[in-house]
């Protein structure tokens, strides 16, 4: 059983998304958020492995969230131009505005599954990496799939061992 945790939000990084893959089922579990950073449960799908025909990460840079980051940006500019006065406000629009600015920028994770369903799986810019490892996971799994479900495959292995079967009982025939 193998399992990617993975952070879907920047101010709530201490809730973690996971994605597990099991013998027949591939486990998603996406923290729910109310306006970005109030944790309120989680989304859980269950998807059997016979069902998921594909998988691909996908790397979106969203430019109305990226647009709309520098509002605040530039008023935390000008809080801070107005001295120690406006230093709580210009420190709270600056982060308002970096965390937008870091969510305009979206990797996410598609799965699809043989009934037409389709997964998105949100990942931090700086999760990146464990999207494409997730990716990996999913492929070996589709992978190890066909090659259960192959029947040439599977002919060929069996054909090859009666064949060695038989060749053994030759020899040994022959050698009496």
């Amino acid at each position: 059983m193998e399992s990617i945790r993975f952070m879907t939000g920047l101010l709530t990084f201490y809730i973690k998304g996971e994605i597990t893959a099991e013998q027949n089922f591939l486990k998603i579990r996406i923290p729910n958020t109310v306006l970005g950073f109030i944790p309120l449960g989680s989304t859980r799908h269950n998807i059997p492995v016979a069902q998921i025909s594909s998988v691909a990460t996908d790397f979106q840079f969203n430019i109305k969230s990226f647009i709309a980051s520098l509002v605040p940006l530039y008023v935390s500019f000008l809080c801070f131009h107005n001295g120690l006065d406006g230093f709580a406000p210009a420190l709270l629009t600056l982060a308002a505005g970096l965390v937008l600015m870091i969510n305009s920028f979206i990797t996410s994770l598609r799965v699809d599954s043989t009934a037409g369903a389709v997964y998105y799986i949100p990942f931090l810019i700086f999760e990146k990496s464990k999207a494409r490892k997730a990716e990996e996971m999913i492929g070996q799994i589709i992978a190890s799939r066909q090659d259960d479900t192959n029947v040439r495959q599977a002919t060929e292995t069996q054909t090859g061992a009666i064949r060695d079967a038989a060749s053994t009982i030759v020899d040994a025939i022959k050698s009496k």
